[in-house]
């Protein structure tokens, strides 16, 4: 952690991080990361190896930039159909199961790539 401060759940242990603390997830860990203040923090992340990672944060980055977020300031429904999709070799929700959640963001990625989100 560079500057503020973010919590971590990680296999179901959550913590706060602050400026100059670190945080290994092993691959395949369920974890969330989230800045639950009003001030701005800044991190550096790594991800090893890095495969296709910097990509799925450049197209999530560019849905802020486009202004194409909701009011919680999250990418709707649609949007994530898409990027989940699209990125299930970098991200995978947590839950429901993939049983459930594989047809629904297949369904919501073809409606959210009609609706001109795309990586």
């Amino acid at each position: 952690m560079l500057e503020g401060t973010l919590t971590a759940k990680v296999a179901g242990e959550q913590r706060e991080l602050g400026p100059g603390e670190t945080l290994d997830i092993p691959q395949r860990t369920p974890h969330q990361i989230w800045n639950a203040g009003e001030v701005e923090a800044r991190a550096i992340w790594q991800t090893r190896p890095a495969g296709r990672t910097e990509n799925w944060f450049r197209s999530i980055d560019r849905l802020f930039s486009d202004g194409r977020v909701g009011k919680s300031g999250m990418p709707g429904p649609l949007a994530f159909g898409v990027y989940l999709t699209e990125y299930r070799d970098v991200f995978r929700l947590a839950s429901p199961p993939d049983l459930v959640a594989r047809p629904l963001l297949a369904v919501l990625g073809l409606i959210g790539r009609a609706r001109g989100y795309g990586t």
